[in-house]
């Protein structure tokens, strides 16, 4: 009885022979925060379950759950399916557009990202040719318990690399009329990256809001230099923002970075905001 018993604990702690391979990943962030002599103290954290298999018909198949520091959902929760189609990414998943946009969006908390719509599906195309990626993105209004934050909405993308060049284009369309669209150009060689991107949103009313985003980011051993800017204009009010931001991020290695940054807005006397803190991601 006593071999039988301990043969059945023992068989309750082996893994089947299907189990996943469970990852676990995360990161946190403290910054200290100065808006024009208005002090903040900001902790963020997020902490990724992961799991990943492959079926017996040579699916690969994998699922992360995401939650914030307070236990709450965090976005980016999916599930992935990957063959000879391409690779199909549900739940709270990137948009087509926003799958290759803000190629300039380097900062912890001085850049602010531009459009591209977070979306139900992802579908990442099989390869057509080298060096293409292909997106398709769907997405409905809101998911039920997924953190979802995006809209009703169809979009396409590509993304091309050609030496130390990479292209993308992407449009999504909106239901009741609204579009997005975003072209990119990026070149990296020799520690640098420089981007330049141009956003158009435009309303069912058929006005447009033009934002264009230049930046460079330049890394030389464990310290990276980064600028950006950002100017946003409309077809009503012209120049409505004007946002130049500035970085410097110091790895200490293990995952840990130092980093300072600065953004500022010439059409806001309001919005200068510095930035110091550390992360660590596992």
């Amino acid at each position: 009885m006593k071999k039988i018993i301990a043969a059945a604990v023992t068989a309750a702690f082996v893994a089947p022979a299907f189990a996943a391979d469970v990852t676990l990943s995360g990161s946190q962030e403290f910054n200290y925060q100065d808006n024009n002599g208005t002090t903040t103290a900001e902790l963020d954290g997020t902490i990724a379950v992961g799991a990943s298999t492959e079926t017996a018909n040579g699916l690969s198949v994998s699922a992360v759950t995401k939650l914030d520091e307070a236990g709450s959902a965090d976005g980016g929760t999916s599930l992935s399916i990957g063959g000879d189609f391409g690779k199909l990414s549900l739940g709270d998943v990137s948009g087509a557009v926003d799958a290759i946009d803000d190629i300039n969006d380097w900062g912890y908390e001085g850049t602010t990202g531009v459009g591209g719509d977070d979306a139900s599906l992802l579908w990442a195309l099989p390869s057509i040719a080298p060096n293409l990626s292909v997106y398709f993105s769907a997405g409905t209004d809101a998911t039920e318990g997924g953190g979802q934050d995006g809209t009703n909405h169809t979009a396409v993308s590509f993304k091309y690399a050609a030496g130390p060049a990479t292209i993308g284009f992407g449009q999504q369309e909106t239901q009741g009329g609204a579009e997005e669209r975003v072209a990119n150009i990026s070149v990296s060689m020799a520690g640098l990256t420089a981007g330049y991107e141009l956003h158009t949103a435009t309303t069912a009313a058929s006005v447009d809001t033009d934002t264009t985003s230049v930046g460079a980011t330049y890394s030389m051993g464990d310290i990276t230099l980064a600028i950006e800017n950002n100017t946003t204009e409309t077809a009503a009010g012209g120049t409505t923002a004007d946002i130049t931001a500035l970085g410097v991020h110091y790895s200490l290695g293990g995952g840990v970075t130092l980093f300072a940054e600065q953004k500022d807005d010439d059409k806001s006397a309001t919005a200068e905001t510095t930035y110091l803190g550390a992360s660590f991601k596992f």
